[in-house]
């Protein structure tokens, strides 16, 4: 027994599945834990599956995807090599980033095929967000209380509970990204009409919510919202808990919005000032090169993208160009980035890296909505998707503020999630996921 187990241990399907699973970890412990992880499923799974994953067939959106990451080596070598747009002689960041980033072209390739040959245990990835959800919703809420979290970081902001993240108020970004595996994790692995698992469902809304309003990040929250109302469309079995959801996050937002002076100005202010931008944009009364209220902060950053791509319309000039370009126009203090990932990729890609990649999104949404008729495959199945599939169309939605699309985090976030929804959404095959689930209930 114990000769099996070790060799179980050591078997090249368990220690890939670790390392993918310990990915919403590495998240918390930052991108040189990010880049490790990486680079050590890279490295196994060309050890173990080399001709396998070379001999691995592309669809369409892996096509355009691949073309995509090839573009921007081209582009980021001929710019850095030629001086095509400007001086690089003392400066190959453009360079080794372009070179760089390629990683995760072939991670991409990696997860799809590790997810079509059913090598992936998709329940163990969906068990570690929900674990490491609850452990920052903890965090957050023990740091918001006490001002220190469990580790002794303490509380260095005003309006922003940091937890893990320490000085990157990104907390309520994680958990935008990794709470819906947590909230629905008593709906996927347990009778969802028993009352006990109904209490659950609800105490892990109202933590979930309290922990994204003491977060302080005002945008990851609305577009966790934006994910459920997504979820009410596509889950139609699930819309009585969903709009349950709903009732009980206002519920939430009410209690904190009275009882915590932070959260009052903190949210109120959002909201007046979100009415003004909208107020603005409806009587037209918006002039960039007015240096007033409205192009403060993010608006200001994404006139800077707009600006700096006009510089280089068509092909761009490669991967973290904008910090090189963005000086040359007639914005003032340009930051490190748009925070806009569509004007990032025009700002470094111009309108062919920007074609390339809505292309991927409009093909990906179309196959969706498609979908939605057809009733494909099990229980599992279905709602899985849907979760992979809100958090990626709320991911690349377009009105929204962002980091950078070229940094280890998002580029990897980014990457896991397309991976597992082209193969979700492009497989012939659905039994992979069902059987990923059924074989480990709890």
């Amino acid at each position: 027994m114990m000769n099996y187990s070790l060799k179980s241990i050591f078997s090249k399907n368990y220690l890939i599945n670790i390392l993918i699973t310990l990915l919403p970890l590495s998240f918390i412990l930052g991108n040189l834990s990010i880049n490790i992880n990486v680079i050590l499923i890279i490295a196994l799974s060309i050890l173990f599956y080399k001709k396998d994953i070379l001999s691995f067939k592309l669809n369409f959106v892996d096509k355009i995807v691949t073309i995509f990451f090839f573009y921007l080596f081209l582009i980021g070598t001929l710019t850095s090599l030629y001086n095509f747009y400007f001086n690089y002689l003392d400066d190959y960041t453009v360079l080794f980033k372009s070179w760089a980033y390629l990683r995760f072209l072939i991670f991409y390739i990696i997860l799809r095929y590790l997810i079509n040959s059913d090598f992936l245990n998709l329940k163990l990835f969906f068990i570690s967000c929900s674990v490491c959800a609850f452990l920052v919703v903890s965090d957050i809420i023990f740091q918001f209380i006490f001002g220190v979290n469990i580790i002794g970081l303490e509380k260095i902001y005003p309006r922003h509970v940091t937890s893990f993240f320490g000085e990157e108020a990104i907390a309520g970004s994680y958990l935008q990204r990794f709470s819906l595996f947590l909230i629905f994790f008593p709906l996927f692995f347990f009778d969802n009409k028993n009352l006990i698992i109904k209490i659950l469902f609800i105490l892990l809304i109202a933590l979930t919510f309290f922990a994204l309003l003491a977060a302080g990040n005002r945008m990851p929250m609305i577009f966790f919202l934006f994910s459920i109302f997504l979820l009410i469309f596509l889950q139609k079995n699930w819309k009585k808990n969903l709009i349950f959801f709903l009732l009980v996050c206002s519920v939430v937002f009410t209690i904190m919005y009275n009882l915590f002076p932070q959260i009052k100005v903190h949210y109120g202010g959002f909201f007046v000032k979100s009415q003004r931008i909208v107020t603005s944009v409806i009587t037209g009364n918006v002039d960039p090169k007015n240096p007033g209220w409205l192009f403060h902060g993010h608006f200001k950053e994404f006139y800077a993208g707009y600006e700096t791509w006009k510089l280089n319309k068509i092909f761009g000039a490669g991967v973290k160009s904008f910090k090189y370009n963005c000086p040359k126009t007639s914005v003032v203090n340009c930051g490190p980035h748009p925070h806009n990932y569509y004007l990032e990729l025009m700002a470094d890609l111009g309108i062919i890296g920007l074609i390339l990649f809505i292309s991927t999104y409009l093909i990906i949404i179309t196959k969706k909505f498609l979908s939605i008729s057809k009733n494909k495959g099990g229980f599992y199945y279905k709602n899985y998707e849907n979760i992979i599939f809100a958090l990626f169309f709320v991911e690349f939605f377009p009105i929204k503020t962002t980091g950078s699309f070229f940094t280890t985090g998002n580029a990897t976030y980014i990457v896991l999630i397309l991976a597992i929804l082209v193969s979700l959404l492009f497989s012939k095959n659905n039994l992979f996921i069902e059987k990923s689930f059924s074989e480990y209930k709890l």
